[in-house]
């Protein structure tokens, strides 16, 4: 310790006075002549200091007492230890905490430290956040600050906590401030050593801005939530890896998949036709890119969970500060539809212009050519060839005749003339005026009227002339024979689309089969066309004016081919439906 050898030591050439600190061998002596020979005192760790070899003062723990002979001290046994390694600690150990108490004292966080239900130990910014002095707060506790209710709780997680039971390891509370405010505070608690004693310390922070702030969040976006679900558009959220993250209730119905199906699991592309598909991937692409020259409105084909194409318009945007997509689709189809029908609707009327005059042009000089026909075949003798060439004239100019008739009857006004009828006595009387043709080319006719619901009203004339169409149609698809069926039913519910709204009311089924050589599929949707006609001698107006008859009554009419051989046609017809002023001549 000291740096001295042994004989060094020993050798009486080292003065105590200079070996100890300045004063200390008078005080040391001073201190063990309070004792006697026969009560001798002992000096124990007596803490003082001495000289090292190298000139160095160092603290040491001195214990040191006389040796006695003769009632007097004759000489001195001492003791002592070198402190430098526990001074260092010390010294280290005052650092530390000064540090600690600097860094705490200053801490922006509430600190405080509780043991025993009270409060032993609180920071400056405690005190300020809750506005009690420390004194106040040194003989407060939980109980004091928290709503009642909750003291039992929090008092219990303290027991727990410091007896190692699992409690939450982080919890927000409303504590009490001075001016009898609550405040909202983030606890985070961990178990220290205070005095000798097990207690928590405890680090606060003031979340009631953070609460209030939270609270608004959640206003504004019950808002805007209840504002996208409620909206009469279908909208989607979109990532930049295609999946969709949020849809609405309209976005539901459009696509046909529930929420939970699509969220998070399905990419946007699947709800493209696949012709759209990259074309649009290269738009989300393109967006995220930064490109100006992307369209954010623009059409497209959707496709909904049954498969179902329907033709859309797509309003997007990229939303501020993120990657995401805010995506609104517009069901278009009916709207296209309706452009469709209007375009056709332009082109029939000029169409049927065109045609009511050609007609009107044709069928005088048609009667002047019948007359003249008639009167020199009655005035001539005429051979069998001659004959036979005066028939093929008159044949050709009844069936001009006919197609005027058809073309007049197809560009008259949409009125109708309304009156009850029964609809299985118009079908019989149909059939009796062609019983003879039907025996001729070898039809049998079959027949099911349905006679609890057999009066409707209709436009007798027009009707009339619908039914002879599709039965003479039959007739043409049937020369080598075959089966026409003809059949009636009610619906009791059926529902029909309309211009405005679909509308649900009884319904008359008309079904006319029969066992012919059937349509071809590429024919199908265009046999309602006008002039559109795969006969050598037909005039493409029939079923034209059969559908205009049935569009007129506000039914619907269908086509389909029978598995085996033929063709049906299906015509409802609303029983209980009414006719405005308009409508009806």
């Amino acid at each position: 310790i000291t740096g001295y050898t042994a004989e060094e030591m020993i050798s009486k050439k080292i003065s105590m006075d200079e070996f100890m600190g300045k004063g200390e061998r008078k005080r040391i002596i001073s201190i063990l002549n309070r004792g006697s020979a026969e009560k001798p005192y002992r000096l124990v760790a007596e803490e003082t200091s001495l000289y090292i070899k190298d000139g160095t003062l160092i603290p040491i723990s001195l214990s040191a007492s006389y040796v006695y002979h003769g009632g007097e001290p004759i000489a001195g046994i001492s003791i002592f230890r070198d402190l430098r390694p526990i001074k260092h600690v010390e010294d280290s150990l005052r650092a530390s905490e000064q540090k600690y108490r600097i860094l705490v004292e200053n801490a922006n966080d509430g600190i405080f430290v509780y043991q025993d239900q009270c409060f032993k130990y609180t920071n400056p910014k405690f005190r300020e956040l809750l506005g009690y002095t420390k004194e106040e707060l040194d003989h407060m506790g939980f109980r004091d600050i928290v709503r009642p209710e909750l003291g039992d709780l929090i008092e219990g997680r303290y027991v727990k906590r410091i007896s190692g039971e699992a409690v939450p390891e982080r919890y927000e509370i409303a504590l009490l401030a001075k001016d009898g405010t609550w405040r909202a505070f983030e606890i985070n608690p961990s178990i220290i050593e205070y005095e000798s004693r097990v207690a928590t310390q405890n680090i606060i922070r003031d979340i009631t801005q953070k609460r209030k702030a939270q609270k608004a969040l959640r206003a504004s976006e019950a808002k805007y939530r209840a504002t996208v679900e409620h909206t009469g558009t279908a909208i989607m959220l979109l990532e930049e890896n295609r999946t969709i993250s949020l849809v609405n209730k309209q976005m539901e119905r459009l696509s046909g998949y529930k929420r939970e199906e699509i969220e998070g699991r399905i990419p946007f592309t699947q709800l493209v036709h696949p012709e759209d598909r990259e074309l649009m991937a290269g738009y989300h692409r393109a967006r995220r890119e930064g490109r100006r020259d992307i369209p954010s409105e623009y059409e497209f084909r959707f496709i909904d969970k049954q498969g179902n194409i329907r033709d859309s318009f797509i309003t997007i945007g990229m939303i501020p500060g993120t990657r995401q997509s805010i995506v609104s689709i517009m069901d278009i189809t009916d709207i296209k539809h309706m452009e469709q029908e209007l375009e056709k609707a332009r082109k029939m009327a000029l169409l049927g212009e065109m045609s009511a005059h050609v007609a009107h042009e044709v069928r005088n000089p048609l009667q002047k050519i019948k007359t003249g026909v008639e009167l020199l075949f009655h005035s001539m003798d005429l051979d069998e060839r001659q004959k036979k060439l005066f028939n093929g004239v008159a044949s050709g100019v009844d069936n001009l005749e006919k197609f005027v008739t058809q073309i007049l009857e197809w560009t008259r006004s949409g009125k109708i003339r309304l009156k009850p009828f029964s609809i299985s006595n118009i079908i019989k009387g149909l059939i009796f005026n062609r019983d003879e043709q039907f025996t001729r080319q070898g039809i049998e006719v079959n027949t099911a009227f349905d006679t609890q619901n057999d009066t409707i009203i209709v436009d007798g004339i027009q009707f009339r002339q619908l039914l002879e169409n599709l039965i003479d149609n039959a007739l043409e698809a049937m020369p080598g024979g075959g089966t026409l069926n003809i059949a009636t039913s009610c619906i009791p519910e059926y529902t029909f689309e309309g211009p405005r709204q679909d509308i649900t009311t009884r319904a008359l089924e008309i079904r006319i089969e029969d066992t012919g050589c059937g349509i071809s599929e590429e024919d199908l949707p265009h046999i309602f066309q006008p002039f559109f006609t795969k006969k050598t001698q037909g005039t493409g107006l029939g079923l034209a004016l059969v559908q205009k008859v049935v569009s007129v009554h506000k039914g619907e009419i269908d086509v389909k081919n029978l598995e085996n051989a033929g063709v049906r046609f299906t015509i409802r017809l609303p029983m209980d439906q009414t006719f405005s002023d308009d409508e009806v001549i």
